[in-house]
């Protein structure tokens, strides 16, 4: 696991995004995404027993993760915000920088004729 936020859900594989990092569901501190933890629960339901931590065996506290997830999908909401406000100001200085190539005359990549 690097520490770039790049993290790999250690059941599925698949790389964990900022919702599956926000998930904290057992105090052990062992990291699941959302749709193994939802699996879980799933298969424990259909068992009648309780949903359980891989790691320690602990027994998952259901209404604390659905009330984290209320948490977390507005944080997500704000960072989605602020990557969007993010590019178009990315935008708009990439256009600033091609007004003052508009008199110059391209004929090859490397040719350049003002």
């Amino acid at each position: 696991m690097s520490d770039e936020g790049e993290k790999t859900c250690p059941l599925c594989a698949e790389e964990m995004d900022l919702t599956d990092q926000q998930l904290k569901p057992c105090k052990c501190g062992y990291e699941i995404c959302v749709w193994c933890w939802h699996h879980i629960m799933e298969m424990a339901e259909k068992d009648e027993t309780e949903g359980k931590c891989p790691a320690c065996r602990c027994a998952y506290d259901k209404d604390r993760i659905v009330g984290m997830a209320a948490n977390c999908e507005r944080l997500v909401a704000e960072i989605n915000s602020e990557r969007k406000s993010k590019s178009t100001k990315a935008k708009t200085k990439s256009s600033e920088g091609r007004r003052q190539l508009s008199s110059v005359r391209v004929i090859q990549k490397n040719l350049v004729f003002t």
